[in-house]
């Protein structure tokens, strides 16, 4: 038996496409446009911010709605009190369908307070929507649970909900690799 690369490579490209059309819903060259925009904006945040840690995040949600999802974070370690580390970031959550109705993709920005034991991290903090959907509302609360697998790779496990303080109240779970750049 004998395998066809071609095929193969077809079909990752095709599956690639549709994780950036799910992310990216618009016209072609708008498309274009905006994920040029992301990816020199993750260029240009990666040259300033380097030292103090920048990591890109990509992976899926999971339980309810699942599609792609990436982002990046910047964190700040032993700032402050203690040995708490700052981790702020901005991620890209693809469109889905919830209860039989679309749900558009969603911009995020949260902020959070981490702290770790060994080569794991849990954090706490806010993180705002770019529109409130069926899952949240706009403003929520954001949980992290992250497990370092080397100094550059990680695993985290990321929900974001408003805690019941409003209607409606699902949460939205991503289970993200995480790229640290060095």
């Amino acid at each position: 038996m004998t395998t066809d690369y071609r095929d193969i490579a077809r079909r990752t490209a095709a599956r690639v496409q549709d994780w950036v059309a799910r992310i990216f819903p618009h016209k072609k060259p708008v498309r274009y446009v905006l994920v040029a925009f992301v990816l020199v904006l993750i260029a240009a945040f990666a040259t300033q911010c380097r030292a103090g840690g920048l990591q890109l995040e990509a992976g899926s949600t999971v339980v309810r709605g699942e599609t792609p999802a990436i982002g990046f974070v910047k964190s700040w370690r032993n700032r402050g009190v203690g040995d708490y580390t700052y981790e702020c970031g901005f991620g890209l959550v693809g469109s889905s369908t919830f209860r039989g109705r679309e749900q558009r993709n969603q911009g995020v920005a949260e902020c959070l307070l981490v702290d770790g034991f060994g080569r794991f991290d849990i954090g706490a903090g806010l993180a705002a929507q770019s529109t409130p959907d069926d899952y949240n509302t706009r403003v929520n609360f954001s949980l992290l649970l992250r497990w370092r697998i080397t100094d550059r790779l990680s695993l985290a496990y990321r929900h974001r909900s408003n805690s019941g303080t409003a209607s409606p109240n699902y949460g939205r779970d991503a289970l993200l690799l995480g790229v640290r750049l060095k």
